[in-house]
Protein backbone atom coordinates (compact mmCIF):
# COMPACT_ATOMS: atom_id res chain seq x y z
CA UNK A 1 0.00 0.00 0.00
CA UNK A 2 2.78 2.45 0.90
CA UNK A 3 5.64 1.31 -1.36
CA UNK A 4 5.17 4.22 -3.80
CA UNK A 5 5.95 6.60 -0.90
CA UNK A 6 9.10 4.85 0.35
CA UNK A 7 12.39 6.13 -1.07
CA UNK A 8 14.84 3.86 0.79
CA UNK A 9 15.56 0.15 0.51
CA UNK A 10 12.58 -1.97 1.57
CA UNK A 11 11.33 -5.53 1.66
CA UNK A 12 7.70 -6.63 1.48
CA UNK A 13 7.02 -9.42 3.98
CA UNK A 14 4.16 -11.74 3.13
CA UNK A 15 4.66 -14.52 5.66
CA UNK A 16 4.94 -13.95 9.37
CA UNK A 17 6.30 -16.07 12.18
CA UNK A 18 8.65 -15.86 15.14
CA UNK A 19 11.67 -16.51 12.87
CA UNK A 20 10.72 -13.47 10.74
CA UNK A 21 10.35 -11.22 13.82
CA UNK A 22 13.69 -12.36 15.30
CA UNK A 23 15.39 -11.76 11.91
CA UNK A 24 14.02 -8.20 11.86
CA UNK A 25 15.29 -7.65 15.41
CA UNK A 26 18.77 -8.95 14.43
CA UNK A 27 18.86 -6.55 11.45
CA UNK A 28 17.79 -3.69 13.75
CA UNK A 29 20.85 -4.30 15.96
CA UNK A 30 23.05 -3.18 13.03
CA UNK A 31 20.86 -0.82 10.99
CA UNK A 32 17.86 1.41 11.41
CA UNK A 33 14.82 -0.74 10.64
CA UNK A 34 11.18 0.30 10.34
CA UNK A 35 8.28 -2.12 10.12
CA UNK A 36 5.27 -0.52 8.48
CA UNK A 37 1.96 -2.30 8.83
CA UNK A 38 -1.65 -1.35 8.26
CA UNK A 39 -3.71 -0.19 11.22
CA UNK A 40 -2.63 -0.03 14.82
CA UNK A 41 0.21 -2.40 15.72
CA UNK A 42 -1.37 -3.14 19.10
CA UNK A 43 -4.91 -3.93 17.90
CA UNK A 44 -4.60 -7.39 16.34
CA UNK A 45 -1.33 -6.14 14.85
CA UNK A 46 2.37 -6.91 14.69
CA UNK A 47 3.46 -4.83 17.70
CA UNK A 48 3.09 -7.65 20.21
CA UNK A 49 5.73 -9.71 18.39
CA UNK A 50 8.64 -7.27 18.84
CA UNK A 51 10.40 -7.28 22.22
CA UNK A 52 12.53 -4.14 22.20
CA UNK A 53 10.94 -1.99 19.49
CA UNK A 54 9.54 1.51 19.73
CA UNK A 55 5.91 1.12 18.71
CA UNK A 56 4.07 4.02 17.10
CA UNK A 57 0.31 3.43 16.92
CA UNK A 58 -1.86 4.24 13.94
CA UNK A 59 -5.55 4.31 13.20
CA UNK A 60 -7.06 0.84 13.41
CA UNK A 61 -9.98 -0.64 11.53
CA UNK A 62 -11.68 -0.92 14.93
CA UNK A 63 -11.47 2.86 15.37
CA UNK A 64 -12.69 3.51 11.82
CA UNK A 65 -15.63 1.09 12.20
CA UNK A 66 -16.70 2.60 15.52
CA UNK A 67 -16.42 6.14 14.14
CA UNK A 68 -18.66 5.22 11.21
CA UNK A 69 -21.13 3.54 13.57
CA UNK A 70 -20.85 6.42 16.07
CA UNK A 71 -20.24 3.92 18.89
CA UNK A 72 -17.76 4.53 21.72
CA UNK A 73 -14.98 1.95 22.06
CA UNK A 74 -15.85 1.62 25.75
CA UNK A 75 -19.29 0.31 24.76
CA UNK A 76 -18.01 -2.75 22.88
CA UNK A 77 -15.86 -5.81 23.47
CA UNK A 78 -13.27 -6.30 20.74
CA UNK A 79 -12.18 -9.87 20.02
CA UNK A 80 -9.38 -10.75 17.62
CA UNK A 81 -10.32 -13.73 15.45
CA UNK A 82 -7.62 -13.23 12.80
CA UNK A 83 -6.36 -16.73 12.04
CA UNK A 84 -7.33 -18.13 15.43
CA UNK A 85 -10.22 -19.81 17.14
CA UNK A 86 -12.26 -17.97 19.73
CA UNK A 87 -12.01 -20.15 22.82
CA UNK A 88 -13.94 -17.96 25.28
CA UNK A 89 -11.13 -17.99 27.86
CA UNK A 90 -11.22 -14.32 28.83
CA UNK A 91 -9.20 -14.83 32.03
CA UNK A 92 -5.94 -14.63 30.06
CA UNK A 93 -7.00 -11.38 28.38
CA UNK A 94 -6.55 -7.94 29.90
CA UNK A 95 -8.99 -5.28 30.99
CA UNK A 96 -8.37 -1.54 30.48
CA UNK A 97 -10.10 0.90 32.78
CA UNK A 98 -10.16 4.59 31.82
CA UNK A 99 -10.41 6.75 34.94
CA UNK A 100 -10.01 10.28 36.19
CA UNK A 101 -8.38 11.65 39.35
CA UNK A 102 -9.78 10.49 42.67
CA UNK A 103 -11.48 7.29 41.47
CA UNK A 104 -11.16 4.42 43.96
CA UNK A 105 -10.73 1.05 42.28
CA UNK A 106 -10.81 -2.33 44.00
CA UNK A 107 -9.78 -5.48 42.18
CA UNK A 108 -9.22 -8.41 44.56
CA UNK A 109 -8.89 -11.15 41.92
CA UNK A 110 -6.26 -9.87 39.49
CA UNK A 111 -2.80 -11.31 38.83
CA UNK A 112 -1.30 -8.12 37.39
CA UNK A 113 -2.11 -4.41 37.62
CA UNK A 114 -0.34 -1.64 35.70
CA UNK A 115 -1.08 2.08 36.01
CA UNK A 116 -0.54 4.31 32.96
CA UNK A 117 -0.76 8.02 33.77
CA UNK A 118 -0.56 11.05 31.46
CA UNK A 119 0.39 9.06 28.37
CA UNK A 120 2.40 11.05 25.78
CA UNK A 121 2.77 13.97 28.21
CA UNK A 122 6.02 15.19 29.78
CA UNK A 123 5.03 13.65 33.14
CA UNK A 124 4.04 10.25 31.71
CA UNK A 125 4.31 7.41 34.23
CA UNK A 126 3.84 3.67 33.75
CA UNK A 127 4.21 1.42 36.78
CA UNK A 128 3.02 -1.85 38.28
CA UNK A 129 1.15 -1.89 41.55
CA UNK A 130 1.02 -4.73 44.07
CA UNK A 131 -2.01 -3.55 46.04
CA UNK A 132 -5.55 -4.80 45.33
CA UNK A 133 -7.05 -1.32 45.59
CA UNK A 134 -5.93 1.95 44.08
CA UNK A 135 -6.94 5.63 44.01
CA UNK A 136 -6.11 7.39 40.75
CA UNK A 137 -3.85 10.45 40.93
CA UNK A 138 -4.44 11.94 37.46
CA UNK A 139 -7.39 12.82 35.26
CA UNK A 140 -5.60 10.87 32.52
CA UNK A 141 -5.25 7.43 34.07
CA UNK A 142 -5.59 4.02 32.47
CA UNK A 143 -5.44 0.91 34.60
CA UNK A 144 -4.56 -2.42 32.98
CA UNK A 145 -5.70 -5.52 34.87
CA UNK A 146 -5.13 -9.17 34.08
Amino acid sequence: IAKDFISCEFEVIKSFGSDVYRDIERKAEKDEVVVLSTGDPMIAGLGRFFRDAEIIPGISSVQVALAKLKIDLCDVIVVNAHSREIDGDFKKRGLLILAKKGVNLNFPHVREAVVLENLCMSDEKIYKIQTKSFETKSDYTILFLR
